[in-house]
């Protein structure tokens, strides 16, 4: 009997927590690789250990949340922005979304300077924030109350939920 085997064999199918890790059992084994499980996909290593983080499978990247599911759509961390196709690839390049030009640079982030949909005097919406954008990637926002208005080098220093135009 495999050691896989021997530490499976009592454990019923489904998910289990095993040493530290998750494990998607099927038929006392464990399952290795992508796994749809209640309408969400999984990718599991060749341990059978469900990932978390960025993984990269066949050339491409994907985004799997802390639970494990990958994530679609737009996705922020920390600071960038990144967009995942509805299959979880990490875009890069020139993309159209929703019907708007989007240009991300080859590590998959937002790059707002280029982006063809900011233009200036557009309001660009942060989770909590908002900023004027004044063109070349730069903004004019209500920093804190002790810095007060200032100009940021960089539109993209925080994560972006949408660029807004008020006036056509």
């Amino acid at each position: 009997m495999s050691r896989e085997a021997d530490i499976f064999r009592r454990l019923e199918n489904g998910w289990q927590y095993e040493k530290g890790n998750w494990y998607y059992i099927r038929s006392g084994r464990a399952v290795r690789g992508w796994i749809r499980v209640s309408g969400k996909w999984y990718y599991l290593a060749a341990n059978g250990a469900m990932q978390t983080g960025w993984v990269k499978d066949n050339g491409k990247w994907y985004y799997l949340a802390s639970g494990g599911a990958m994530k679609t759509g737009w996705l922020g961390i920390g600071d960038r922005t990144f967009y995942l196709t509805n299959g979880g690839v990490r875009v890069t390049g020139w993309r159209t979304i929703n019907g708007k030009r989007y240009c991300f640079r080859s590590n998959g982030v937002l790059d707002v300077a280029k982006t063809r949909k900011a233009n200036a005097g557009d309001i660009i919406c942060y989770y909590g924030h908002v900023a004027i954008y004044l063109g070349d990637g730069r903004i004019v926002h209500a920093s804190n109350s002790r810095d007060g208005i200032k100009i940021s080098e960089r539109a993209d220093y925080r994560t972006i939920a949408s660029i807004r135009r008020i006036f056509e």
